[in-house]
């Protein structure tokens, strides 16, 4: 009996060892990863524009994004190229100005799509505004 309780004791104080050795590892593989993270982290700056999620406005929009993607510009093209081609369809400007000096990179999560939803109805919005003015004054 008293052999099993020096086995048991030595088993115990090797998986303690080895537990506080796991722990201390981890520790700083962890603080090594928060030091590098940070030197990696990308910011992106972008202009914001705002867009509040409304059923007639995204019907509207995907609409118009399924004639882009059908169309003879953007019908052979995958990935992010397919999904930059439309949105340039749908907008040149936005586009410009959201994804002109940094496109979107294969397998990036767009955190500007929103952002283009803004800037596209707000460019749709500010046309009929343009348009109605000049049929008002009848140019």
């Amino acid at each position: 009996m008293n052999i099993l309780n020096r086995f048991s004791k030595k088993t115990y104080n090797l998986n303690v060892k080895i537990v506080i050795m796991i722990i201390i590892f981890l520790t700083l593989l962890e603080m090594a990863c928060i030091i590098n993270c940070n030197e990696q982290r990308v910011i992106y700056t972008y202009t914001y524009f705002p867009y509040r999620k409304k059923k007639p406005q995204e019907h509207s929009f995907k609409k118009v994004s399924r004639h882009c993607d059908q169309s003879e510009t953007c019908k052979g093209i995958v990935g992010a190229a397919k999904a930059l081609c439309i949105r340039q369809c749908m907008s040149e400007y936005c586009f410009n100005e959201l994804y002109g000096i940094d496109e979107l990179e294969e397998g990036e999560i767009d955190v500007r799509l929103n952002s283009f939803k803004g800037c596209y109805f707000e460019e749709r919005y500010n046309k009929t505004r343009l348009y109605d003015a000049k049929a008002v004054n009848g140019l």
